[in-house]
């Protein structure tokens, strides 16, 4: 058992707890998350994506940032992986591999592109968070999709997967102070902030959870 705090002040906002018990040579990973609500700690734990101002973000990370409203950050975080792993384990057998129409994703690569750009946001919002002013490429999904062996997982692989890396995600985010976060770089010359970052990895996730329940699932 390891358990994560946020603390500032003695104070906890968010709790995650993973949990990995080997069973019959099986990983049963289970990534648990508790809110306080009566529990407030310092600004830069409570910021919403409301909070957010012209010129943090492309506009192109627009919708990804609106279907958040105004959750806090760590909240965010939280919610949007837990109701995204809900949906990945509600699937029926053999859903993985249903494609809506010829030439589209399958739901099992829909998830796997989530967890590759979640990835790429990470590396976007460390280089930018630690003040790098590079440049930093874009990447190409539809090049990506095609040859990551999607289509041959399984869905607790998936979800295995899925935790790691949202995860890795709260800690990076977890470990940066207020003026870290306010930090700006450059995305394919686009100005962006590393809180902006952080507030798109939860919309894209989201973002494609609303694309699955309404082309996939219906």
């Amino acid at each position: 058992m390891i358990s994560n705090f946020i603390v500032s002040d003695g104070q906890v906002e968010t709790i995650i707890c993973s949990h990995i018990a080997i069973l019959n040579k099986k990983i049963d990973y289970q990534s648990i998350f508790y809110y306080n609500t009566n529990i407030q700690i310092k600004l830069d734990y409570i910021m919403k994506a409301t909070d957010l101002k012209e010129g943090e973000y492309d506009i192109f990370y627009a919708n990804y940032i609106k279907v958040l409203g105004d959750a806090t950050l760590f909240k965010s975080l939280k919610n949007s992986v837990h109701d995204f792993a809900e949906m990945i384990k509600g699937l029926p057998e053999g859903k993985l591999l249903h494609a809506y129409a010829p030439g589209k994703w399958t739901i099992a690569e829909v998830i796997l592109h989530v967890m590759d750009a979640e990835r790429i946001f990470q590396y976007r919002l460390l280089r930018i968070a630690r003040n790098d002013q590079t440049n930093l490429p874009g990447f190409d999904e539809n090049e990506y999709v095609p040859v990551s062996m999607a289509n041959v997982r399984t869905k607790e692989s998936l979800l295995n997967e899925l935790y790691a890396v949202r995860q890795s995600s709260t800690e990076l985010i977890r470990g940066l102070d207020e003026e870290m976060l306010n930090r700006t770089g450059f995305v394919m010359n686009k100005p962006v902030t590393s809180r902006a970052i952080a507030f798109i990895i939860c919309g894209h996730m989201l973002h494609h959870l609303k694309i699955v329940r309404e082309r996939y699932l219906k």
